[in-house]
């Protein structure tokens, strides 16, 4: 079983508490905590970044990043190939309120997502490395829980990789190692705006992004809905062969980029963070069931034992 530590309560002052320290020195990215434990040092071989709201962590992150974290060891089954998740906040207006739910609640629900999520990979027992006596998750495997202040993909990246344990040591033989690789779990829509040129002052070109994908990976979900806001499956299959034929090169954009992007299979219609936000406002009856189809147990508890988007 993966058990809290400290209570869930007890979280909330202690990152209000980081929160106003990160604020004061203005820091770019710092890791809050890490289970199952935050004495595990071996040194990742990936690292997996589901950056996101998390307002609140539903079913859909559960998806996106235990089948990222069950492909990562079908790839890799040699058992010392370790890999870490970070859970990650963007928090550029932390030393304002943050709405519907606070910043500190946000992030004790990513400690309890990350918990329910750990539980959900011993339980399924569906890692190459995982023994059928195993209780207990991957002991190579980690989950972080940070913020950053950063807003763009390409900023992220760069402090993830220069910070510990997160970043490859320098020895006798490579005094200057490649930065670890990344895996950021995004979907769809979050992909046309990391291909967007507006985002890239002052030329507003994609040539900044030249060395996130020469070092990283993207690992998109399919957005797909019911008023087909984002388009159907082949309209964002087309976007991605858009780009590996050569039709962003005079945006700056380049055909060898889409090998490094793989599209993976979402949940369907229907389970957002808005749909549960949504569902809780409407009412009780229909807000306590979407939480239980929608969200992860722990994070239902918490979202329900303190009153949040009511």
């Amino acid at each position: 079983m993966v058990h809290a530590n400290p209570s869930a309560t007890a979280l909330l002052p202690i990152f209000s508490t980081a929160l106003k320290t990160f604020t004061a020195f203005k820091s770019p990215f710092v890791v809050l905590r890490t289970l199952p434990s935050p004495s595990m040092t071996i040194p990742p071989q990936t690292i997996y970044v589901l950056d996101s709201s998390f307002n609140p962590p539903t079913v859909a992150h559960l998806r996106i990043a235990s089948s990222a974290i069950e492909d990562h060891y079908k790839r890799n089954a040699n058992p010392s190939s370790a890999c870490r998740l970070i859970l990650l906040l963007a928090t550029q207006n932390a030393d304002k309120p943050a709405q519907p739910a606070s910043f500190e609640d946000r992030l004790v629900m990513m400690t309890l997502f990350a918990q329910d999520l750990l539980q959900y990979l011993a339980e399924a027992k569906s890692l190459p490395t995982m023994e059928p006596e195993n209780e207990g998750p991957p002991s190579n495997l980690a989950i972080d829980i940070a913020i950053t202040s950063y807003p763009r993909f390409i900023d992220k990246a760069s402090a993830i990789a220069s910070t510990a344990p997160f970043k490859r040591p320098a020895t006798k033989t490579n005094l200057f190692p490649a930065p670890t690789e990344q895996y950021h779990l995004i979907g769809y829509d979050t992909l046309t705006r990391l291909l967007s040129p507006k985002y890239y002052p002052p030329n507003h070109d994609l040539s900044p992004l030249g060395d996130l994908f020469a070092h990283h990976r993207l690992r998109v979900t399919y957005r797909l809905s019911s008023d087909n806001k984002y388009g159907d499956r082949e309209g964002q299959d087309r976007y991605l062969r858009d780009l590996r034929g050569g039709k962003r090169e005079a945006e700056g954009g380049k055909r060898e980029w889409a090998k490094r992007i793989e599209m993976e299979e979402g949940l369907g219609y229907g389970t957002s963070s808005t749909a549960v936000r949504e569902a809780i406002f409407k009412g009780e009856d229909e807000g306590k069931e979407a939480v239980k189809e929608m969200c992860t147990r722990n994070v239902g508890e918490w979202i329900f034992g303190q009153g949040l988007y009511r």
